[in-house]
């Protein structure tokens, strides 16, 4: 069944605000809001909920995963798994060649 789509403010935001705080997803918010003829989308609340954080508001606390961490691309350079001061095979001792010695 469709709900009725309406501009997300009012009686609308403060029924999704009041139900932020009983700490729902906002999935759970949007199927709760559809079966009493509210049409509102999950990405509608997400974009809500961080469009408040902007504003310094507290709503975004009440999901229950934190936000992936953004990796800027503009370095060019990625730098996950690089070993520091890492040494070349090049640079290991000739005993090694052998292979006498445990643990080299």
């Amino acid at each position: 069944r469709q709900g009725k789509a309406l501009k997300f403010k009012g009686e609308l935001l403060s029924i999704v605000e009041k139900l932020l705080c009983f700490d729902l997803s906002p999935e759970q918010i949007s199927h709760d809001l559809l079966r009493i003829g509210y049409s509102i989308s999950h990405e509608r609340i997400y974009q809500y909920i961080w469009s408040n954080k902007k504003a310094s508001g507290t709503l975004y606390q009440h999901l229950r995963h934190a936000r992936k961490k953004y990796r800027k691309r503009c370095n060019g350079k990625d730098l996950r798994g690089q070993i520091p001061n890492r040494k070349s095979i090049e640079e290991r001792p000739r005993s090694v060649e052998n292979r006498k010695e445990f643990g080299r």
